[in-house]
């Protein structure tokens, strides 16, 4: 969320960066939203760390509305907060035109994970990967009409990954980013299709064992999954499809 002004999303009011955490975590920002999230409170980042740690969700931290000229110690704060939870290879490391904060953060960490916008095509993908030549691991992130499938097979055959930004329920749109091998789909909502059973939508996730006795997990008669690995799971057609 980009929204500074804390009345529009919570029932305090002012700016949020213009509050103590005390203040703002005792602040109601579910009921803005729906009745059923009243009472919600704000996450902190390291909150927020743990449950992704927990869950094996991917971060994408927007560092552009952040200001490490006002706050010299914050990047170094953020940097070691990630890595008390060890959540470095989860941690994407977002920021507008000119990444100067995430340029920032490589001066402390040269090796962070980064997420980096890209106007047009193939030439800005090289850019990148000239202005970053130690990150070994960078999402190359296009506005939904900025790119192609040759960009996107290009990035991919540098071992690293795509993602689209603001997808619209477009199902045949999604259908050929997902052909092509985009990774991740940004939307503000999830597009109700892509739950249809016709609809094959690889997930990543990891396997782990009912029964700790036990060092593999089963989905069916013929699939013997390992644990601690990961594997794309295609849901079709009430079966679910395994890609090692």
């Amino acid at each position: 969320c980009h929204e500074e002004d804390l009345e529009n999303v919570s029932d305090g009011e002012g700016k949020i960066s213009s509050k103590k955490i005390r203040k703002i975590m005792n602040l109601d920002f579910g009921s803005k939203f729906s009745k059923k999230y009243e009472g919600e409170t704000i996450l902190t980042l390291e909150v927020l760390l743990q449950l992704c740690k927990d869950y094996n969700v991917i971060i994408d931290l927007d560092l552009s509305y952040l200001d490490f000229e006002k706050n010299e110690d914050y990047a170094t704060e953020l940097l070691d907060a990630i890595a008390k939870y060890n959540m470095f290879n989860s941690v994407y490391f977002s920021d507008g035109p000119g990444c100067d904060n995430i340029l920032k953060l490589i001066k402390i960490k040269n090796d962070i994970s980064i997420s980096v916008p890209i106007p047009n095509k193939k030439d800005d993908v090289n850019k990148v990967k000239n202005q970053f030549p130690n990150s070994t691991r960078i999402i190359y992130s296009f506005y939904r009409n900025n790119t192609d499938e040759e960009t996107v097979k290009y990035i991919k055959s540098l071992g690293q990954k795509v993602k689209i930004n603001e997808v619209i329920d477009d199902r045949m749109f999604i259908k050929k980013l997902l052909s092509w091998g985009v990774d991740y789909l940004k939307t503000d909502e999830l597009p109700p299709f892509l739950m249809e059973n016709e609809m094959e939508v690889p997930v990543p996730v990891r396997c782990v064992p009912v029964d700790p006795d036990h060092s593999e997990c089963e989905i069916d008669d013929d699939v013997m999954l390992k644990d601690n690995e990961w594997y794309n799971i295609y849901y079709s057609d009430n079966i679910y499809n395994i890609s090692m």
